[in-house]
This record gives structure tokens, sequence and C-alpha cells, in this order.
């Protein structure tokens, strides 16, 4: 409920649960926050060209 709710308002990497240690999970958040913005950005460079 937590990772819906902090994607909801925009956050792009949520790793929510009682026994998460952000630093263990850090590498996968990092992907997919890159996913996410790549994403993103994409539409943005195809419409300016």
């Amino acid at each position: 409920e937590h990772s819906k709710t902090a994607e909801e308002i925009g956050f792009a990497g949520v790793m929510a649960g009682p026994l998460v240690r952000s630093s263990y999970r850090a590498g996968r958040l990092y992907a997919q926050a890159k996913e996410i913005r790549t994403k993103l950005i994409s539409p943005v460079r195809e419409a300016s060209q």
C-alpha cells in the first residue's frame, strides 16, 4: 500500500515493507528510477526533434 501511494505522488522508485532496508535494495531502486526517468524523457526528446 505504501509503495502504491508513493508512486502515485511521484516517487520513481519505492521499496516498502516491514523488513525492507534501503541499503540492501539500493541498486534495484536506482535501476527502477533510471528506467522510469528514461521513459519520461524519451517523449520530450522525440517531440523536440
